[in-house]
């Protein structure tokens, strides 16, 4: 063998080898059972691939597995593996990776992956193509609070793969809002790409009508379809100051509630009274004027309801505490009474404090850390009565004339409520006292609901014998009518306190000193039988306090009848005078000189009489009354000579001239 023959063989040998080898390394891979979803929502996140691969031949290969997008954008998490067991016998797994892609894509998610077995030279394709669904949405949430002093603002999001060029922002509610954008111009659309957001600002509209109770307004977004909507509820925390708590130098402190009725400070009976009190300090640094504080009591629909209370002082619910200086602290006092037809229910109480001088909308508190709900009000249960004996109460009881003597005609007004928690087919209203005489009784027969108030009216006389004091009139009813029986009547008796005077007194009084002045002048410009006379008296007050006076007419039997005295009952203060008025009918047949006497007693033993003369002509005669002097008949005498003087010395005169 020759030498070249011999390197031909032993280069076909290596050639043969070299090509074994390769054979041998060569993976020959191949895929099978490929799974991928048809399509996924724009905001998923991301899917699943899976497959089967196969090593026909190679002794463990390891498999890289890389992406390539050729629509849209993705990521793939998918970790190399080897695959097989070390001999050239076929092998298969089963292998999955994970396909991460961003939010608001639209169309399709495009491409394939490959699985390099790592120089083999013999990598896999496996294509892929997932569409994305297209979903059209948007999105509204709160960045911060609006407030009746404050904008606040909102964040619109496209959180759609639909791009938006036309987003219509509108409100509804209790209040309307206006819309800026973040360079303050006014907007009412915008314009928004997939996954694009803006933060719009949103201004109130009569936000200062919204009071106690608050509001609450619905924000609307529309995007260009007409369909694809996003709403927000929007809620304005209400306030008693109009335009909400400003200026911040006003502190509302120590506030308290006293009940005087049967109820407790947080929970009403109807008819109860009640005092509260509230110190407002000036916490500035400058004079704060004309500050005004005001009390409110809202119902659960957010209305006030505090002038429906029935307030001692006249301004009711508000109070003018004029003004305060830097660090200086004042008290004001609430007196009221719940009315006897107030609604019950659960209401929300609270104090506001402004000055008139700034303007409430510059100097306002409402909030005080003394309330006990939210530093801005206190819970107050009004309450009808379940007491079965309690179910009638009596209120704005009057008395006509308001102090009487003997023998005076007395008219008592009242009005009944029924408080109680049931319905009154019919009820019985009683009035009794025994020293008086007085039993009496009115039926109201047209029902009494809930809340219901009904007028009743006594009449009652002095009698002659009563003693001055004050009496104690007993009120009370009976009710639950039920076949002709009042099955039910009140627990206790309402006393109303009447006071008589000027019954049973000693004429000059029980020290003997002088009480009162009389004096008197007629009226009338006639004094005629069959006629009226009216006298006017004046009674001053003698003594050092303040005193009660009855006033009588004494003596007239006999020419005249009393028709009225009015009033029969004074009450002055030393040295105050009041005015009284006599009227009489004078009886047919009377003529000449008539009196009578004036009479004041004060109900503790002392009395004043002054004699009071009246000339009655006939009722034929053409003069008029001449009125007299009193008991002091020597000046009657005396106008008598001077009359007769005068006629002397004109008959005199006359003569005289004559000659």
């Amino acid at each position: 063998m020759t030498n070249r023959k011999l390197y031909g063989w032993t280069t076909l040998m290596l050639l043969a080898i070299v090509a074994s080898v390769s054979f041998a390394s060569a993976a020959s891979l191949s895929i099978s059972n490929v799974n991928f979803p048809t399509s996924v929502n724009h905001d998923g996140g991301s899917f699943q691939v899976s497959f089967d691969i196969t090593n026909n031949g190679a002794a463990d290969p390891a498999v890289a597995f890389t992406l390539q997008m050729s629509q849209g954008t993705a990521t793939l998490t998918m970790p190399t593996v080897p695959i097989g067991d070390g001999t050239t016998t076929p092998v298969t797994i089963s292998v999955s990776g994970t396909v991460r892609y961003p939010a608001y894509q639209q169309g399709n998610l495009a491409g394939s992956i490959i699985a390099d077995d790592q120089g083999g030279g013999s990598p896999k394709t496996i294509p892929f193509i997932v569409s994305v669904v297209n979903k059209p949405s948007i999105k509204i949430s709160k960045i911060t609070d609006l407030t009746q002093s404050r904008n606040g603002s909102i964040e619109i999001e496209n959180n759609g793969n639909i791009d938006w060029s036309d987003v219509q922002l509108t409100s509804s509610g209790d209040f309307s809002v206006l819309f800026y954008d973040a360079g303050g111009n006014s907007i009412t659309s915008l314009s928004l790409d997939a996954g694009d957001k803006e933060t719009v600002t949103v201004s109130g509209v009569g936000l200062d009508n919204l009071g106690f109770g608050g509001g609450s307004t619905t924000i609307t977004v529309t995007a260009d379809d007409g369909t694809t909507k996003a709403t927000f509820g929007l809620d304005v925390s209400g306030s008693f100051c109009k335009f909400g708590e400003v200026g911040g130098d006003l502190d509302i402190r120590n506030i308290k509630i006293y009940n005087d009725g049967q109820g407790k400070k947080d929970s009403w009976d109807l008819l109860d009274s009640l005092r509260i009190e509230v110190e407002i300090e000036n916490t500035g640094n400058d004079k704060i004027k004309d500050i005004f504080v005001e009390m409110g009591l809202f119902d659960s629909d957010g209305k006030n309801v505090v002038s429906d209370l029935e307030f001692d002082n006249s301004d009711e619910e508000q109070a003018d505490l004029g003004s305060l200086n830097d660090g200086d602290r004042d008290t004001i006092t609430f007196t009221f009474q719940v009315p006897a037809d107030f609604e019950d229910g659960t209401y929300d109480l609270t104090i506001k404090a402004y000055s008139d001088d700034v303007g409430e909308d510059e100097q306002c508190v409402d909030t005080s850390t003394d309330f006990s709900e939210n530093d801005k009000y206190d819970s107050i249960d009004v309450n009808r009565q379940s007491d079965s004996g309690k179910y009638i109460a009596f209120d704005n009881v009057q008395f006509t004339p308001t102090e009487g003597t003997c023998g005076d005609s007395i008219t008592m007004t009242l009005d009944a409520y029924n408080i109680g928690d049931e319905d009154q087919d019919q009820v019985r209203i009683n009035l009794k006292n025994t020293e008086l005489g007085i039993n009496s009784f009115v039926e109201i027969r047209n029902g009494m609901d809930q809340g219901d108030k009904e007028s009743v009216m006594f009449n009652f006389v002095i009698p002659a014998d009563a003693t001055d004091k004050f009496y104690n009139l007993e009120l009370s009813a009976d009710y639950d009518y039920r076949s002709g029986t009042y099955r039910l009547s009140s627990d206790t008796d309402t006393i109303a306190q009447y006071r008589i005077i000027g019954c049973g007194t000693t004429p000059g009084g029980s020290t003997g000193e002088r009480i009162a002045i009389i004096s008197a002048d007629l009226v009338s410009d006639t004094v005629v039988a069959g006629g009226k006379v009216v006298v006017k008296a004046t009674i001053t007050n003698l003594k050092t306090q303040r005193t009660a006076f009855a006033v009588d007419a004494l003596g007239y039997q006999s020419w005249a009848t009393l028709d009225d005295i009015s009033p029969r009952v004074v009450n002055l203060d030393a040295g105050q005078s009041a005015e009284v008025t006599f009227t009489f009918t004078i009886d047919e047949g009377i003529q000449g000189e008539e009196s009578f006497n004036i009479e004041v007693k004060d109900g503790l033993g002392g009395s004043e009489t002054r004699e009071i003369a009246l000339n009655v002509e006939s009722a034929s005669g053409s003069g008029t009354g001449v009125f007299n002097f009193g008991d002091n008949a020597f000046l009657w005498v005396i106008g008598a000579v001077n009359v007769i003087l005068v006629v002397l010395i004109i008959v005199v005169a006359v003569r005289v001239a004559r000659r």
